[in-house]
Parts: C-alpha cells; structure tokens; sequence
C-alpha cells in the first residue's frame, strides 16, 4: 500500500524592528501595515515603551502577546500568536549575554512554547534582537561589544538546545523552532560569519530564498527554523516608518497526528496560558 502524502498547511510569520524614536503616531502606522497582513506569528523589536499601543492591537487582532516585564532590553522584544490558532505551554525570558560596556545593554531571548491546533505541532516560538556595529565588511569588528555579541549568538544555540529538551520532557516532543529576530548582520552571504555560526544549526529564510533587504540593502532581520516539518516557500519585505522593513515570510507546517499530551489534557484545546 503506498504511504500518503503529508498535508502541509500556510503559516505566515512577520519580523519587525520598529525603531524605538518613532512617533506614536507613526509606530501605529506601522502597526496597522503589520496587522494587515494577517500574520501568524509576529516578532517586533525595540518596542519596551510601547507595551499599552501593543496590548491594544494585539486584542483587536486576536493575537495572543508575550512582553516580558524587565530592565532594560529584557521588554524590548515582544511576540504574538493568533488566538484562534495556537496554545501557549510555556514562555521564557532569559538573557543571552552579559551587560556589555558603554550604551547597548544586555539582551535576551524571548521564548514561548505553543501547540498549534492547525498543524498539532508543538512550535517553540523565539525572539532576539543583538548589538550592533558588529560586522565591518563582512567581518567581526573588533570593538568592545564584540564579543557580548558573539556570547549571545552561541547562547542562543544553547538556549534552543534546552527549550527543545524542555519541550520533549514537559510536553513529549521536540517541536518545531522558529527563531526571529534583527541580528544586525547580514544573511544575504552563504560566507558570512552568522551562517556560518548560528546558520550550522539553523536554516535562514535568506539562504533557502532571495534575500530581501531589510534594513538599508542588508538582510539583517531574519527568521530562521530548526527541524523538518517547517519549510520556507515565499519571503518579501514590507516598508514602514521604521528604518527596517517589515520581513513577512510564508512558511508551511506539515501536520502531524495530535500529540499524546493534548489528547490527555483536552482543556488545551482551548486554552493555554
């Protein structure tokens, strides 16, 4: 008898860096351009002021929110998930370097573990947003932060490690990963120092697809997946008042029987944290 074929089904994951000095009028312009494409899962950055606009928008949208409440960057990344579509298991927020000198302070990974009622994946949902000024012509700039971003790449890869074990020992699989963040250097390079780090453990949407310039010509916002059962087919970048554009990616999601762990505790359908 020959095997069926797997039903794959459209997710759409929009990252976003909304420069922190924008107007609240223009901050809520971009907001509208982002709600109006229907997106899936939203990753915004450089967003810790804002945390009342967005608790707003994400309820007219049906969005589920998860901005952590700390110092410094710990608020700054902020992720949403369609209500309708996914239960949150857990979330964590944990920094991935230390407090670095001068300006940049130290940043963090912002982590939710979701089930999602479409595809019955389990899909371990992260955000980041790294130090700048660390690349010089597609090489490590040799600075004082230089090494906090090089600690934070690596730590993210630890941290990925341990959500996935989390996942398998709390919930009974390893999920799907879909990290989204701005990396401040550029996917577009299969030589680059990022694909070459972060790229040997994760697939870029910019390595599988056209690299699309997101901030100025470079393709520093990125969203990238680990694991099997989520493929990228599409990407494009949508301006905005922020000096970033907004980087929307249409993914699919292969469907998968409904998870032991689910079926056991049936009030997740429709619930979650």
């Amino acid at each position: 008898m020959a095997k069926s074929k797997r039903r794959w089904v459209p997710l759409r994951i929009i990252q976003a860096n909304l420069k922190y000095t924008l107007t609240l009028l223009e901050f809520m312009a971009d907001l509208t351009t982002i709600g109006s494409r229907n997106p899936d899962l939203v990753c915004l950055n450089e967003v810790a002021r804002r945390r009342m606009v967005l608790k707003q928008w994400a309820g007219n949208l049906g969005l589920r929110m998860y901005q952590p409440d700390g110092p410094g960057e710990q608020g700054g990344t902020a992720l949403f998930a369609k209500r309708s579509r996914f239960v949150v298991l857990k979330q964590v927020s944990e920094a991935m370097t230390k407090e670095p000198p001068g300006k940049p302070t130290k940043r963090y990974a912002t982590c939710w573990i979701l089930w999602d009622r479409v595809s019955h994946l389990f899909v371990i949902y992260i955000g980041t947003h790294t130090v700048a000024a660390v690349e010089r012509s597609g090489r490590l700039n040799p600075i004082a932060r230089t090494p906090f971003y090089i600690a934070h790449i690596f730590n993210l890869i630890t941290f990925t490690i341990r959500m996935r074990r989390m996942c398998k020992k709390e919930f009974g699989g390893y999920g799907q990963v879909i990290l989204s963040g701005d990396f401040n250097w550029s996917f577009s390079s299969p030589t680059a120092w990022i694909n070459k780090t972060l790229g040997a453990y994760f697939t870029a949407c910019h390595t599988v697809l056209k690299a699309v310039p997101t901030l100025g010509r470079r393709a520093v916002d990125a969203v990238l997946k680990r694991a099997n059962l989520v493929r990228f087919r599409r990407q494009e970048a949508g301006p905005l008042k922020s000096d970033h554009n907004a980087l929307v990616v249409d993914a699919e999601c292969g469907v998968v029987a409904v998870p032991e762990f689910i079926r056991k505790n049936p009030s997740l359908m429709n619930g979650g944290l």
